[in-house]
């Protein structure tokens, strides 16, 4: 049974390694050893991963600012199936959505019709329901950042609640949510969460008109040309035209209703693209504080990039914290039949992205890609264990 995971945070890379200096003609302090960072030299890592984690596919994105994005992919679309996988092939994100739907809500912001610091007391004010008294100042920023209260329903409640028009369902989350009791306070208390960015999506819905799927495509897909990028299981039922799901045990999850998290949670992790178009959103924020984004002014970035809150959690839906080579981004996704990490370096103008089409938290997917982020890193950054 497919079971809502929130998605992993990596709040520290687990690499105490240096970066050796450089620096490129935009200004980064650039990666060395470029000559080695093939797309040959990629699959080589990624293939030990995925023999080693006993995973069917692994796909990778390598982002180094002013040169071209290495992209590679090894192993099956499907255990027990000879259809391999193509370096184009959609990957499913999970949480890794969650930092498109805060570029969204930053978007919307700059256009005027949303705002950071707008109580849900007043977003929510016809809804017809008494917010609970702790809720009622929660802004954007805090659902972003997880600093809300707010806690997720369960799987079941939120199938429940799958049914419908897509803008209603995620009305009928917000009512019930908004009912939700706590003695912690907004802003002081870290509580990871999908119900959090639903929230958020529901608010982008209703200053628009436009539902969360449609807003992705109008505000970040299509303007990046991410071609690819879609929603719920990446292949067509009965057919293995693109990677299937699997459980943490191995076994293939036919594409349909039940291949993915509920259509409700969308905003909180559904989203699918190749690694390719994944890497056109990450070099997006690696370049947005600069001025170079073609989505939102600098000032922005900064904001999605910076916690403002005890815990390091930003309202960018980026986990940030210091790493070997300088500030990281980070986030690891998984809605249980598949798994991806991502991990950003803004001052080296580095991204490192990373999917696998098995999930299990502990193992298999988790592992696989995690242990080829960092050989990855590695070989980016000329460092060696």
């Amino acid at each position: 049974m497919l079971r809502n995971l929130p998605g992993l945070l990596v709040w520290m890379v687990g690499l105490s390694l240096f970066a050796l200096p450089g620096i490129d003609s935009a200004g980064f302090h650039c990666a060395a050893w470029a000559d080695e960072v093939t797309p040959e030299a990629v699959e080589k890592i990624l293939e030990t991963c995925r023999e080693k984690n006993e995973v069917p596919a692994l796909a990778a994105a390598i982002v180094r600012v002013g040169q071209p994005t290495v992209i590679a992919a090894v192993g099956v679309r499907k255990r027990g199936d000879e259809t391999k996988v193509e370096p184009d092939d959609k990957f499913h994100l999970g949480s890794c959505t969650k930092a498109m739907t805060a570029t969204l809500i930053a978007k919307l912001v700059e256009q005027g019709k949303l705002k950071w610091d707008t109580p849900l007391e007043t977003v929510f004010a016809d809804l017809g329901v008494e917010i609970s008294p702790q809720l009622r100042p929660v802004t954007l920023a805090h659902l972003l950042a997880h600093q809300s209260t707010l806690e997720d329903l369960s799987l079941s409640e939120f199938r429940k609640l799958s049914t419908g028009d897509i803008k209603d369902q995620r009305l009928a989350v917000v009512k019930q949510a908004l009912t939700q009791k706590s003695d912690k306070k907004p802003g002081e208390s870290f509580k990871y969460a999908n119900i959090n960015y639903i929230v958020a999506g529901a608010i982008a819905e209703q200053a628009t008109g436009k539902s969360w799927e449609e807003l992705m495509e109008e505000e970040i897909f299509k303007p990046l040309q991410m071609t690819s990028a879609g929603q719920g299981p990446m292949a067509t039922p009965g057919k293995v035209d693109q990677p299937w799901s699997h459980f943490g045990n191995g076994k293939p999850v036919e594409p349909g209703p039940f291949g993915d998290n509920p259509t409700v949670l969308g905003p909180a992790g559904r989203a699918h693209c190749s690694v390719g178009d994944w890497a056109k959103f990450a070099t997006e924020h690696l370049v947005g504080e600069k001025g170079d984004g073609a989505l939102l002014k600098p000032e922005s970035y900064k904001l999605l990039h910076t916690p403002e809150f005890a815990v390091s959690y930003t309202r960018g839906g980026w986990g940030a914290s210091d790493t070997p080579w300088g500030k990281g981004l980070m986030h690891d996704g998984s809605n249980t039949l598949n798994y991806s990490t991502a991990l950003l370096l803004p001052e080296k103008g580095v991204a490192i992205l990373v999917a696998c089409n098995q999930g299990d938290t502990e193992k298999h997917g988790a592992v696989a890609c995690t242990e080829a982020r960092k050989a990855l890193a590695n070989l980016v950054l000329g460092t060696k264990d």
